[in-house]
């Protein structure tokens, strides 16, 4: 029973055709190197259509929308032998939500401050990192806040904001003009043009991501605050 289980999955790409979006999705991850490949995609269903949205990588490893206009030509090209009669495929590229934080800790007073506040920025950007990560996926807040808490020097977590970064006419022009799915309080005294902070407690602190777009922390040097109170 065991063997057949694990074989079950490999049953739609022995027939050589796509009949899910996640057919799709597993085709693009084969795509010969000849052709190039995607950073990640995913792939949706609507009015009959397969929606296929991918995020390709700039020559400094960030997430990019930008695919040479050959590459699309020769994913289609590509997909042309495998999916079914009946189905329209269209490929878009996906969104780019850039985030920043800004962590607020109680800090153990025989630890060295610069040496906790470094830990805590490298903490959130590792979890961060777009390579842990999919097209799609949500973040969980409670899961950096538990990677957070086992920092030696951290005595307690006060609060942790986050916040839409986005590009401006005034602001922001390397960072990607699309914005959260969920809301934000975008005035105040405090509100930066191009910067608003996330509303957690209005989504039980999930970070919610649409089939079509990805978070990333554009300028962890500069995206990540941290604010300490000894103790």
């Amino acid at each position: 029973i065991s063997e057949i289980k694990a074989m079950i999955k490999y049953h739609n790409a022995a027939q050589n055709r796509c009949v899910t979006v996640k057919d799709y999705e597993d085709r693009i991850a084969m795509l010969p190197p000849k052709y190039g490949s995607p950073f990640r995609v995913s792939a949706i269903e609507e009015n009959n259509k397969v929606k296929i949205f991918m995020l390709g990588l700039n020559s400094n490893g960030k997430l990019s929308t930008s695919f040479p206009e050959m590459f699309i030509s020769n994913v289609m090209d590509y997909l042309s032998h495998y999916r079914t009669i009946n189905d329209f495929v269209t490929i878009e590229p996906g969104e780019i939500i850039h985030l920043s934080f800004e962590a607020n800790i109680f800090v153990d007073k025989n630890y060295n401050n610069g040496d906790v506040a470094y830990n805590v920025i490298q903490t959130i950007k590792n979890y961060m990192d777009i390579n842990n990560h999919r097209l799609g996926e949500d973040i969980f807040v409670g899961d950096i806040e538990k990677e957070r808490s086992n920092i030696d020097g951290v005595l307690n977590l006060i609060d942790l904001k986050i916040y839409n970064k986005y590009k401006t006419l005034t602001a922001n022009p390397n960072y990607s003009s699309s914005k959260i799915a969920q809301m934000v309080e975008s005035s105040g005294s405090e509100h930066v043009d191009g910067e608003d902070l996330i509303l957690l407690s209005d989504t039980n602190y999930v970070l919610n991501s649409n089939v079509n777009s990805m978070f990333e922390i554009n300028d962890p040097d500069n995206d990540i605050r941290v604010k300490m109170i000894a103790r």
